[in-house]
């Protein structure tokens, strides 16, 4: 692969792999093809989530909803004269943070509450839907303190009657399905961290309202990205390395269920024990395991041989710099073989400008194109100078400076 720095406006043709890497999924873009229903699915972050006609303080229908904060929100398509309502939800309700005597002092009653004062956003990532042949459709989502969220989407052509889940207390609209033929699971901490012995209980946020991300210290390990190919969710946690979680649909007598082992079923950089050598050292193959700073945007690319991990994180040798990192994803067992990383196996087409550094842009994912790889920047170094920590410092030491995207491809 090599690199040549190019400002983007437009980009022809779909990405390659499955959607959902975006703020809103759009169900009739999934590259299994159009869904029956042709649904879009949003998340909001931080916001008050309220409904009127409410029974025993549930919300049950997406009708009485008033505020839509910390939400996974069901739209169906529509045009001028028709515009979009919501006609189905999810808003997480059971209070995570107060399962132990330390937790948060000062909660919320419920959990959509306690995510938006402490500024956790639920839908830190887009939806992304599961899309199941001959079954109902799944979405899922995570937030800021490492919670993995699943709820039952649409039908899929299978009859079954399907309800997101709603506002239920312990969040039974989710595991009961209410009315529903569809059901999944609890929400569950996916991040490493906060965890016992780390913190002493695995409870997010802190003891005491001191910086909201912590817990006695330790970070809580926000979820900025979920990707999904063969029954493989993949997360790539604030401080931590990749990790994996397998998913499995079991149906009968008209009920569709599908829930994730809540162990991660890869997990190459486990932070409860010694760290092996391929995350450590200055340029690991499976960054973040405990160096902290490493943050994974990914995206996955559907080949004829299979299907490629491609993850923008922050090379902890390189203070920050941004790397691109590529692997190959092995279904049974789950796992991740290391391939190709900017950093060591990059070149730069004789005809563009060098790329000798890069700082990714936040909230931003590799985009898979035209058999490229198209990255947005903050900042491109030109030369052979720095790292720098961020782009300020860059323009204060060299004029050798350019933003835009990166494109990795094979020189031309």
């Amino acid at each position: 692969m090599s690199a040549r720095t190019e400002a983007i406006d437009h980009v022809d043709g779909a990405p390659l792999g499955p959607a959902g890497t975006a703020d809103a999924y759009d169900s009739r873009d999934n590259s299994s093809g159009a869904t029956p229903g042709n649904y879009v699915y949003v998340a909001s972050g931080n916001g008050p989530f309220a409904c009127t006609n409410s029974v025993n303080s549930q919300c049950t229908t997406a009708a009485n909803v008033l505020y839509w904060g910390e939400s996974v929100i069901k739209f169906p398509s529509a045009n001028s004269s028709n515009p979009m309502t919501p006609t189905d939800f999810y808003a997480p309700n059971q209070q995570n943070f107060t399962a132990h005597s330390d937790g948060d002092p000062d909660p919320s009653a419920y959990q959509t509450g306690e995510l938006s004062r402490l500024d956790l956003d639920f839908g830190s990532t887009p939806p992304v839907i599961i899309p199941l042949m001959g079954a109902p459709y799944f979405a899922m989502v995570a937030d800021k303190s490492g919670y993995m969220y699943v709820a039952p989407a649409e039908p899929n052509g299978t009859g079954a009657t399907v309800k997101m889940g709603e506002f239920y207390t312990g969040d039974l609209g989710l595991t009961t399905g209410n009315t529903g033929n569809a059901t999944t699971q609890v929400p569950f901490q996916a991040s490493q961290l906060p965890i016992a012995p780390n913190t002493g209980n695995p409870v997010c946020p802190v003891t005491t309202d001191e910086p909201n991300w912590t817990n006695n210290g330790k970070s809580c390990d926000e979820i900025h990205e979920i990707a999904f190919t063969n029954n493989l969710a993949i997360i790539w946690p604030f401080n931590e390395s990749v990790e994996m979680f397998q998913g499995s649909l079991t149906s009968g007598g008209g009920g569709y269920q599908y829930k994730f082992g809540t162990t991660p079923a890869f997990n190459p950089c486990n932070l409860s024990g010694s760290l092996p050598a391929e995350c450590t050292g200055t340029h690991p193959q499976f960054p973040g395991g405990g160096q902290g700073g490493a943050l994974g945007a990914m995206a996955i690319a559907s080949t004829p041989g299979g299907a490629t991990l491609w993850a923008i994180t922050p090379e902890p040798g390189e203070v920050g710099w941004g790397w691109l990192y590529a692997y190959s994803i092995n279904a049974s067992p789950p796992s991740l073989t290391y391939w190709w990383d900017s950093g060591t196996g990059l070149s730069n087409c004789n005809s563009s400008p060098p790329a000798n550094g890069w700082l990714a842009t936040s909230f931003t994912e590799p985009t898979l194109a035209n058999g490229a790889v198209y990255v947005p920047t903050s900042c491109v170094l030109t030369n052979g100078q720095g790292p720098y920590v961020n782009c300020l410092t860059a323009q204060k030491n060299t004029t050798d400076i350019a933003s835009g995207i990166l494109v990795f491809s094979t020189c031309q």
